[in-house]
């Protein structure tokens, strides 16, 4: 998926390709484009996201060498590169829906998008997109239930953003009926990989939670997301019935 702030594009080419060239100590636009073209679909891919961002940072494999090559801003040209990847890299595919869902070099049509991310619905990124989808109404109805599931498939994959949307879900009441103590347990996963939130609220509740709970935390951060019913279940017999419908100790 791309970086909607800031992104850092790096153009893989095979070595071979390198060797000897006389743009490898000179390069030049044309000549990486036929480089990367000649690389296949992840360097096609990539050069699309550089027409996309406006830069292309080029790494030569071995060598310690980064050269940055402007690029003209055109998502005409860069949906050109990304569809030479269907078929060959799931990032063309996953990039293609974003395009079309932010109107990238096309018009913004999100039935177009859901259907390109469909196309790669084992992935993570892709069923969070889904999820994303109908939680939204983009190009479908909305259907927080269908959302959930979506969402769930990305967290069992450990995609983090899947499992914030869980949370949230647990939080709001999208397609799950509101439980405070299902929210902190799935919010514990994305603290486990990194991923904690700055919530106050929610930084004072799980460190109470540590205190009181150590052992099973433990079992609730083990890496494993789709284990969170279970941790949950065990969770839920230590805490008095006011605790759990709390949310709060």
């Amino acid at each position: 998926m791309l970086d909607r702030n800031t992104l850092l594009v790096i153009v893989p080419v095979a070595a071979a390709l390198l060797s000897g060239s006389a743009f490898a100590d000179s390069p030049s636009l044309d000549g990486w484009l036929a480089a990367a073209d000649e690389a296949g679909p992840a360097a096609q891919v990539n050069v699309g996201n550089s027409y996309h961002s406006g830069r292309m940072i080029l790494t030569e494999p071995g060598r310690a060498i980064e050269t940055e090559i402007p690029v003209p801003k055109d998502d005409v040209e860069a949906m050109k590169w990304w569809r030479k990847g269907i078929g060959k890299h799931v990032s063309a595919e996953l990039t293609l829906g974003d395009a079309y869902h932010n109107g990238w070099g096309v018009p913004r049509d999100d039935a177009e998008a859901l259907r390109w991310w469909k196309q790669e619905d084992w992935h993570p990124v892709a069923q969070l997109e889904i999820g994303d989808a109908y939680h939204n109404g983009w190009g479908v109805t909305r259907d927080d239930i269908e959302a959930v599931r979506w969402w769930r498939k990305s967290a069992d994959q450990g995609g983090w953003r899947g499992i914030l949307a869980i949370a949230n879900a647990y939080r709001n009441d999208w397609g799950v009926q509101k439980d405070n103590a299902q929210e902190y347990l799935w919010l514990s996963l994305t603290k486990q990989i990194g991923c904690w939130g700055e919530d106050p609220q929610h930084v004072k509740q799980w460190q109470e939670w540590e205190r009181k709970y150590p052992s099973m935390i433990r079992n609730a951060l083990d890496g494993e997301p789709n284990r969170a019913s279970a941790a949950l279940q065990v969770l839920t017999r230590a805490m008095t019935p006011d605790e759990i419908e709390q949310g709060h100790l």
